[in-house]
């Protein structure tokens, strides 16, 4: 009996023992209830920034028409004011939602391993959410598609008034838009970091570190050409043209660098 003890032990001494961290029932049950605590918050946050240079289009549309008792001038000083206070609410919805994820952040950089029954949890969850999830990037899509229809509309009305508040309905069609894709997104979002799926493989988190200093080194260019083109011509009517292009050209370029990574694994 000795015997088959202390071979017993050393058969569990000699199991190799995982070194990866390990994600308990408990710990990820914490994690997608804050995830789906934070949606609602950081959905409003992307919102205010959205909606936050509506009070100054506004204002200052109404203003050159002469519809406010306002003068240009003051009517911009109030919009710049609400525009700084709503990024600033944003901002703070922001940095109380990253705080409160702080410990999970490993989750989206590490390679990890689930214990028992936590995967099975997810994908239970995942698939209840689904509808939901489907049905709030359908809106999302829809009011982003329809958000230009007030522009078409104030020119058929051909009225200055109507196409102030047409500007204004775009940017509140968006903004909806973005709320839905953002409350849809960080909850799915959650539960894929628990799969290490999508964007969370274990590849994809091993070339993570690289892929972020290269859009480091890419968009600290982009703004250095932005700054330089905008002083140097003072075209800040037009500069701002290179972050759509600069938004383009970067997908282009981390598509090629991932087909080009999945030949090489062939």
């Amino acid at each position: 009996m000795l015997k088959e003890e202390l071979e017993q032990a050393q058969a569990a001494e000699d199991e190799p023992v995982s070194a990866l961290r390990q994600v308990s029932m408990e710990e990820a049950n914490a994690f997608l209830r804050v995830q789906q605590e934070t949606a609602m918050p950081v959905a409003l946050g992307v919102m205010l920034c959205i909606l936050s240079p509506v009070v100054l289009i506004l204002l200052g549309g109404l203003a050159e028409i002469g519809a406010v008792a306002l003068s240009e001038a003051s009517a911009t000083a109030l919009g710049l004011v609400t525009l700084l206070l709503m990024v600033a609410a944003a901002v703070v919805l922001f940095l109380l939602c990253g705080f409160r994820l702080q410990p999970y952040e490993y989750l989206e950089k590490e390679i990890f391993q689930a214990e028992y029954g936590v995967t099975g949890m997810v994908k239970e969850r995942q698939s209840r959410f689904r509808p939901h999830y489907i049905r709030l990037n359908i809106g999302g899509v829809v009011c982003c598609v329809l958000s230009p229809l007030p522009l078409f509309l104030s020119v058929m009305a051909k009225n200055e008034l109507w196409g102030v508040a047409a500007v204004c309905m775009l940017l509140i069609l968006v903004a909806a838009g973005v709320l839905q894709f953002v409350l849809a997104g960080i909850p799915w979002g959650g539960m894929q970091k628990l799969l290490q799926e999508a964007d969370y493989t274990p590849q994809k988190k091993e070339r993570m570190e690289a892929d972020g200093m290269i859009a480091g080194i890419y968009w600290t260019a982009v703004t250095a050409v932005y700054l330089a083109w905008s002083f140097a011509a003072n075209a800040w009517g037009i500069s701002w043209m290179v972050w759509p292009v600069a938004g383009v050209l970067f997908y282009m370029i981390a598509l090629v660098r991932e087909l080009r990574q999945s030949k090489e694994k062939k």
